[in-house]
Formats: C-alpha cells, sequence, structure tokens
C-alpha cells in the first residue's frame, strides 16, 4: 500500500524526500524571535495580523523584483514612508489590521495594473472591514489547550534540545476499505481511498479526524520559525518539522491501539511539541550562519574595486521569452572601464558562495566612470530557467575575469554620461516622491469625506456590464454598514476604499 499524506506533512514531505523543483519559499516582513517594538509584537501575538503582514511583505517583495533603477528606489521609499507614518503609529490591533489590508490592497493594486501576476499570492482580507473581522472572531476564538504529553512516549515538562533527524515509520500493514470515508470534518486528505484501516477508522470520527486536521494546520505555526532561512535550508527544516506528525498518522494505531479520542488528542499535541522544538532548533542552528556569511559579504563588498550585481531582483522575460536580467557596476576605483569581463552565479542570499545555476559569461562593453554606479546598461540574457527557482533564487552576482582601461576620450564621456544619469535618477525620484505625497494627502482627504458619498460616486461610475451591475449591487448593499459605521463615528474609509479597489481590479472603474 502506498504511504498516505495529510495535505501538509504530507505534501511537504512528498516535496522534499521526494526532490521536487524548489516551490517559492514562505515569505515574512521579518524574525518573530527577535520582536522588538510595539507593532512587531502585536503582529506576531495574532494569527490574522501575521497572515496580513506575511501578504504584504511577499506583494512588496514582487513590486522590489518587477521594477528597478529609479521605480525601484522611489517603491522603497514609499514603503519606508507608509511604515514610519502609518503602520508604526498603531498602538491596537485593529489599527494594524486595517493598516495592512489597506496597505494590502493598494500593492495588489499597483501589480495588477503593471500586469504582474499575483494570484499566487493569498488574499488575507479584502478590504479593512474584513480583517478587523477576522481579529474580533480570532479574540473570542478558544485558546489553544496547552501541549500534553504524547500516551505511548510522555515527553519532559520543558523543551529539550530537539532531536536529530526523524526516520519515517513504515505505513500499516493492515489496507482499508478501498474507499473514501464518510469524512464529516471536510478534511482534504480523508478523500483519499488509499487510506489503511486505522487511518480510514479516524476519518470516520469527527472528533479524531478533526485533531488531525488542527495539527495539519498547526504546523504552519511551527514552520514560522523556518521563514528567515533561505529556500534550501527551508526545505531541509520542513522535511523534519513534519516528521513527527507524518509518522504519527502513518501509524497512530502504534500510539493509540483503541483510536481513542483522548490518547489521540495527547498524541497529536506531543507532535505539535515536537515540531515547535525541532523548528526552533533549526532556526538557531542555522539563522546565524546565515547571517554571519550574509554581514561578511556586505563587509568584502565595500573593499571590492568593482561589485557587478543585478541588485536583487529585476529578472524578467523577454519579448521572445528569454530570461533576462538588468546588471548594475559599482566602480570603487579612480581608474575608468571601456569593457569589464565577467562570469555570472545566481544565488539565493548575498552571502552564499556557491551559485545555484552554473556561472556564464559576459562581457559589459559601455563606458564605467570612476568611482559611480551604473544603472543605464542593457538586459542580459542568462542561460538558465529562472522560473524553475520562482522566489528562492533571484540574486545574480559577477566574478570580475578581465578588464580593459578606456581611453582618455572614453573616461570623459563615461563620466558625462553618468551625471547625466545620475540627475536623471534624482529628477525622477523627486517627482516620485512628490506624486507619493500628493497621493497620501488625498488618501487622507478621502479618509476624513463622507465615505456614504464616496461609495455613491463609485456605484455611478461603474460601467454597464453585467458583470459590473452586479458588482454594482453588492456595493450597494454596504451602504447600511457605510453608514453605520459613520453614525458611530468610526470611519469606514477601509470599508469603502476595499470596495473601489475590488471594483478597479475587476475592470468596472
Amino acid at each position: 500500500m502506498r504511504m498516505a499524506f495529510p495535505s501538509t506533512f504530507g505534501s511537504l514531505l512528498a516535496a522534499f524526500l521526494l526532490a521536487s523543483p524548489p516551490t517559492a519559499a514562505l515569505a515574512a516582513s521579518f524574525d518573530c524571535s527577535k520582536a522588538a517594538t510595539p507593532v512587531e509584537k502585536l503582529i506576531c501575538g495574532s494569527a490574522t495580523l501575521n497572515a496580513l503582514d506575511e501578504e504584504s511583505a511577499k506583494l512588496y517583495g514582487r513590486l522590489m523584483e518587477s521594477s528597478s533603477g529609479a521605480e525601484r528606489e522611489t517603491y522603497r521609499a514609499q514603503q519606508r514612508d507608509w511604515l514610519r507614518n502609518e503602520r508604526n503609529r498603531c498602538t491596537a490591533a485593529h489599527c494594524l489590521a486595517r493598516e495592512l489590508s489597506q496597505r494590502n490592497a493598494l500593492l495588489r493594486t499597483t501589480l495588477e495594473r503593471a500586469r504582474i501576476k499575483v494570484s499566487d499570492i493569498a488574499e488575507v482580507a479584502p478590504n479593512a472591514q474584513a480583517a478587523e473581522q477576522m481579529l474580533a472572531r480570532e479574540a473570542t476564538a478558544a485558546p489553544t489547550p496547552p501541549v500534553a504529553q504524547a500516551a505511548a512516549a510522555p515527553g519532559p515538562a520543558t523543551a529539550a534540545p530537539a532531536p536529530a533527524a526523524v526516520a519515517a515509520v513504515p505505513p500499516a500493514a493492515a489496507p482499508g476499505p478501498g474507499r473514501a470515508p464518510r469524512n464529516p470534518e471536510g478534511w482534504g486528505h480523508c478523500t483519499r481511498t488509499d487510506l489503511s484501516a486505522a487511518q480510514f477508522q479516524v476519518c470516520e470520527a469527527p472528533a479524531q479526524a478533526g485533531l488531525f486536521k488542527a495539527l495539519d494546520q498547526n504546523l504552519g505555526m511551527a514552520m514560522r520559525h523556518l521563514d528567515s532561512l533561505k529556500a534550501s535550508t527551508q526545505r531541509a527544516g520542513k522535511a523534519q518539522v513534519v516528521m513527527p506528525a507524518f509518522n504519527l498518522w502513518n501509524r497512530p494505531e502504534a500510539v493509540c491501539p483503541t483510536l481513542d479520542t483522548d490518547c489521540l488528542r495527547r498524541a497529536t499535541q506531543e507532535a505539535q511539541r515536537q515540531a515547535e522544538q525541532i523548528a526552533t532548533a533549526f532556526e538557531k542552528q542555522w539563522l546565524p550562519q546565515q547571517k554571519a556569511a550574509q554581514d561578511r559579504y556586505f563587509q568584502q563588498r565595500d573593499a571590492m574595486p568593482l561589485v557587478i550585481t543585478n541588485g536583487g531582483g529585476g529578472n524578467k522575460r523577454n519579448s521572445a521569452g528569454a530570461h533576462v536580467t538588468h546588471l548594475s557596476v559599482e566602480n570603487h576605483t579612480p581608474q575608468a572601464f571601456s569593457e569589464i569581463a565577467v562570469a555570472c552565479g545566481l544565488y539565493e542570499t548575498w552571502g552564499d558562495e556557491k551559485s545555484v545555476e552554473p556561472e556564464f559569461n559576459h562581457t559589459i562593453q559601455a563606458g564605467i566612470a570612476p568611482r559611480s554606479r551604473t544603472l543605464s546598461l542593457p538586459y542580459v540574457t542568462v542561460p538558465w530557467d529562472l522560473a524553475k527557482w520562482g522566489t528562492d533564487a533571484q540574486i545574480i552576482k559577477c566574478r570580475v575575469l578581465g578588464t580593459k582601461a578606456a581611453t582618455a576620450a572614453e573616461a570623459q564621456a563615461a563620466t558625462e554620461k553618468n551625471q547625466a544619469e545620475t540627475t536623471l535618477i534624482q529628477k525622477r525620484t523627486e517627482a516620485a516622491m512628490k506624486a507619493w505625497d500628493e497621493e497620501r494627502e488625498r488618501n487622507r482627504s478621502e479618509q476624513s469625506a463622507n465615505q456614504l458619498v464616496r461609495l455613491n460616486q463609485a456605484i455611478a461610475s461603474l460601467k454597464p456590464t453585467p458583470q459590473c451591475t452586479a458588482y454594482g449591487q453588492i456595493i450597494a448593499g454596504e451602504r447600511s454598514t457605510v453608514l453605520q459605521y459613520q453614525r458611530a463615528g468610526q470611519s469606514a474609509y477601509g470599508i469603502v476604499q476595499g470596495l473601489i479597489n475590488e471594483a478597479r481590479r475587476m475592470g468596472c472603474l
């Protein structure tokens, strides 16, 4: 009989142990174990805020990946401004939920208008009202029961060091009836027909199946300890994190012979405790090494005569479908160059010394001014299939193989070109910042305006298509909610803005 995998720990093991292509790394904007500010502690203390923050980090990362040069600097400045003046001013969870959901809607709209794919990034809440409702449900939900000891092998009262690699337990010999169980819990795994007899019995019982379903869902929280690690290390860690849960599911009767609910509750709680323990130990083992390697690279980088990279993003496909990247050159020397021969590799982090793909050779044929940063270089075609790496590996670093010194005339031309480029970037950045300030001021004006009027104006502006007309009826149904908020002295901006953003996404406005 084939090994049966639950949806989370099963799919992860299938991906990791069977060496499937790398998947997109989980994203988060900071490490919760190092949360210091009140906002960071609020985010780390709430599953809803954590999910909104993770979505925001993914959307912002996608925006940075798809932009370059002055545009990227503008987006980076906007992000800093939002963090400082909007997000970090929140002192309560509901304020943070509103700010994160509104920011996510803005980022998603910006990406969609640029025709950049965002459908693979899950939308946690369509608007601020939905985010606040999720937060309210979370606050009234029953607390998670304390971690208990396993029935078959009691664990220590205090967390012990994580064990070494956990071996997979072989599946049970007794097969099930060869059909899908009733599955009253609606758990995706219980739709299978190749379950063992014990797994079939668990799936038939709501209480027992609910325990495994909850374990499946809770493993995601344990894996957040691995979010700051690079993708290849994450995959290795996740394969170990899910193993206790996988082993319990593969042979539940070995721990709980009668499959009674109390025993399975203790066993699933113990599997969750072990998962947290393994994830924490894995993070403590690898994160300092990763950070030290990255710090070492940036220290060495300042002393390098020439630094040639893609800035950590900007990879894309051109009109012919080829993968291309945009390189920049930082010249720390007083010499000008007309040619630079390089060997370029693909890396997961800045601190990595080994490329995940074979290096390719390239010659930069452009005037490089002394002590300058040159951005206006043509796109370079790369020989790799970048799509298979997703966001796991985006950094391109190049080793210098040789250089050709520029003539005096070439050096003069390169210097003038670099000065003009620098001036242009400054002007574009200033213009973008001005536009951003104006947009923020408009948003503030809109937030203080009568939101019911804004909602009615949006309904009147919808395109007269069947889809937009139907959506207009949905929007109209929110009038009473908006009115209720305003009568209570609360801002309905998040609700209205979310509805307007959705109308724009549908092409109705």
